[in-house]
């Protein structure tokens, strides 16, 4: 009987600030990928990031990230992450986006 391969994560990540829009970011990951078949147990994988990246504002309320990362695990066979050196692309708001106007209250008006 043949089953299809699952793959479940667990990630935790940290990004410090080092300059105005620069950043140094770490990851941990614990993956869990089910066998392609019956007989097959379970694999569990850690890994490790380390990296820094950039944001680059698109709109005053979208920033787009670029993240240079490398992996600190030492396996010779990772099947999640075959290459050590990554590159990830992505999106975020800024901190205030979805908030509204801040009112300023001045109570000697």
């Amino acid at each position: 009987m043949v089953c299809h391969a699952k793959n479940t994560a667990l990630k935790t990540f940290v990004n410090y600030d080092i300059l105005k829009s620069w950043y140094a970011y770490l990851e941990g990951e614990v993956t869990g990928v089910s066998g392609n078949s019956v007989e097959e147990k379970d694999k569990w994988n850690a890994n490790y990031f380390i990296g820094a990246g950039r944001r680059f504002l698109i709109h005053p309320k979208l920033y787009m990230t670029m993240t240079a990362l490398y992996n600190l695990n030492n396996q010779t066979q990772n099947h999640i992450y075959p290459q050590r050196f990554q590159v990830r692309i992505g999106f975020q708001t800024s901190d205030l986006a979805l908030r509204k106007k801040k009112v300023n209250y001045n109570p000697n008006r």
